[in-house]
């Protein structure tokens, strides 16, 4: 029986798997989100569900100072973008969904900001391969990001950061 391509990061097929309305795929950059039908700016994209742990690590999303989640897919596989189309909203449960920041367009790869969730970020040297005009060249954390930029993502980041000093 051949192995699951997601499972299998050697392979780059087209292999894919579907999640209601969006659909993990294997890129030339690596997994990857993508809508399979168009999302409203503020409409609810992805609740995210997954193991809390004290440990940050490249999949992890944080939810409060000393918190972190592991998220399934296909929250998991969801890139960073300096021009992202999606943004957080934190639940009651106090976990960061996912909400269209602005309109989503069927095929569109989702992304979001680490920037949104990340207070800061351990390896905040790691260059952006994002490709957006505005890219800021590496990925950021909320500490660090620019005023402009905090102030641009006004009601698409996770509650706890609003509480953080600068």
């Amino acid at each position: 029986m051949p192995q699951n391509p997601l499972h299998d990061p050697s392979s780059r097929s087209s292999a894919f798997i579907r999640f209601g309305a969006l659909e993990v795929r294997i890129t030339e950059r690596g997994y990857a989100v993508f809508a399979l039908r168009p999302f409203k700016r503020g409409e609810l994209v992805l609740r995210v569900m997954g193991e809390i742990t004290d440990e940050q690590d490249i999949y992890t999303i944080q939810i409060a100072p000393d918190q972190h989640l592991q998220p399934l897919p296909p929250a998991k596989f969801l890139n960073h973008s300096c021009n992202p189309n999606l943004g957080v909203k934190t639940s009651r449960d106090g976990i960061p969904d996912f909400y269209a920041f602005r309109a989503i367009a069927s095929g569109d790869e989702l992304t979001f900001d680490y920037a949104m969730t990340e207070y800061e970020i351990v390896a905040s040297d790691v260059v952006c391969r994002c490709g957006a005009e505005q890219c800021r060249g590496h990925l950021g954390a909320w500490r660090t990001l620019p005023t402009a930029w905090r102030e641009r993502y006004r009601g698409f980041v996770a509650d706890y950061l609003l509480d953080m000093p600068l």
